[in-house]
């Protein structure tokens, strides 16, 4: 069952094409990652799928609804059963992290009593691996890691069954991307989401994913497993595999979907 589907989806700007007919299959419960140059579409496609940009023509469809066709009121909806990890976590820096973790339901759901957030906010943080009394400080001072964990924890908060990250590990030193790159493989598992990923780094991509996708030239390219695209003998694809894949560690958590 595939739980995002992309059909002929194009993008221009000003008449300049970027996105020329992609097409794209993520089955649920997978890791998919979008590989690709910089200026390739790739963050533009993250935007096109999370509803922050709209098609100029072709079909997004998320959980078997085309959101290119939707009001936005409708579009809002279906943002509600999707999350989005910032690159740059995005936080709010006149919030606590508990109050950036909570923004979301305090402001498209039910109220909830102070002591039921609170209760929240420490059940998410410990799930992204933070102390709980992170909760009273503010984002400016967390490390980078730690402001994508709190990223994450928000996301979360509003129990997607869709997950979006844009460049998850940029910026961060190698132990701490591992560290993210097990914490997004985790999430999956624990919550059965499916995960899209556009990211740069060849490591983090193949130690994380199901299925990886590379854009050029306003298409994909190629998309299949690991085995698949190293047993290609395309030359564009074979640029972007020359760095050292380093897989997790043996009784770390690995998921490989079965597509069921």
């Amino acid at each position: 069952m595939s739980t995002i589907v992309l059909e002929d989806v194009c993008y221009s700007v000003a008449g300049n094409a970027i996105l020329k007919g992609v097409n794209l299959e993520v089955k649920e419960g997978e890791i998919v990652s979008i590989m690709g140059q910089s200026g390739s579409g790739k963050t533009t496609l993250l935007k096109l799928m999370t509803g922050l940009r709209r098609v100029t023509s072709g079909k997004i469809i998320i959980e078997g609804t085309d959101i290119s066709c939707l009001t936005e009121n409708e579009l809002e909806k279906v943002r509600l059963t999707t999350g989005l990890v910032f690159q740059y976590a995005a936080l709010l820096d006149s919030l606590t992290v508990r109050d950036n973790i909570v923004f979301g339901i305090v402001r498209h759901q039910k109220k909830s009593s102070k002591a039921e957030l609170d209760k929240l906010v420490e059940q998410l943080l410990t799930e992204v691996q933070l102390s709980p009394e992170v909760a009273s400080q503010y984002p400016s001072e967390l490390s980078g890691g730690m402001q994508k964990r709190v990223g994450l924890a928000r996301a979360l908060a509003m129990k997607p069954s869709v997950l979006f990250y844009d460049e998850p590990t940029s910026g961060l030193d190698p132990v701490t991307s591992h560290a993210i790159d097990t914490l997004i493989v985790h999430t999956r598992n624990q919550r059965e989401v499916t995960s899209v990923v556009v990211s740069h780094q060849l490591s983090s991509i193949f130690r994380i994913s199901d299925r990886v996708a590379l854009l050029d030239g306003g298409v994909v390219r190629a998309f299949g497993t690991s085995e698949e695209l190293h047993a290609s003998s395309d030359p564009v694809l074979q640029e972007f595999l020359q760095s050292d894949i380093v897989p997790i560690a043996q009784g770390e958590e690995r998921h490989q979907n079965n597509g069921s």
